[in-house]
Formats: C-alpha cells, structure tokens, sequence
C-alpha cells in the first residue's frame, strides 16, 4: 500500500512524508483548529486554499460541525474561485 501524496495531504511536524487526508483526522487539517474556529476568522485563512481543498473543508464541516457560517463561506469561496479562478 502506498502513502497518499499531493496538495490535499497535510504533513506532519517536519517530515517529508504525507499523512492521511486532510479530512480524515482533525489534527491534520490544512488548518489548524479548523473545528474551533469562527467564521470570521476562518475567512483570511482559506484564501490560499484552492478550490478542491475548500471542497474537502466543506465536506468535513458537512459532517462533523454543520456551522452554517462557516458552511456559507467555504461556499462562496468555492463559487468564487470557479467564476474567478485567478482570485
């Protein structure tokens, strides 16, 4: 079996090797303290996230917080970058 590898992965501390799927394990998240965290600040952090990475963060929160603020962001960032995808 091989190690998932790419941009959706997180490391872990300051090894090379990719961990599981961002989505997979809270503690892993792109972000971190994803789950604790309000909307509002929610909103500077996910600007350098692509499109399929917001994607993964709106299927976490989906499942596990059901935050409708932070549901609505990652939304509309996601539609953003699909309409504008150099923003």
């Amino acid at each position: 079996m091989t190690t998932p590898t790419g941009p959706l992965y997180a490391r872990s501390g300051g090894s090379e090797e990719r961990s599981a799927p961002m989505v997979d394990n809270t503690d892993r998240l792109l972000i971190p303290d994803f789950d604790q965290l309000p909307a509002s600040d929610l909103r500077n952090r996910i600007r350098s996230l692509t499109a399929a990475q917001l994607q993964l963060l709106l299927d976490h929160e989906s499942r596990h917080g059901q935050r409708g603020q932070v549901l609505e962001l990652l939304q509309a960032r996601i539609d953003l970058l699909e309409t504008h995808p150099t923003v």
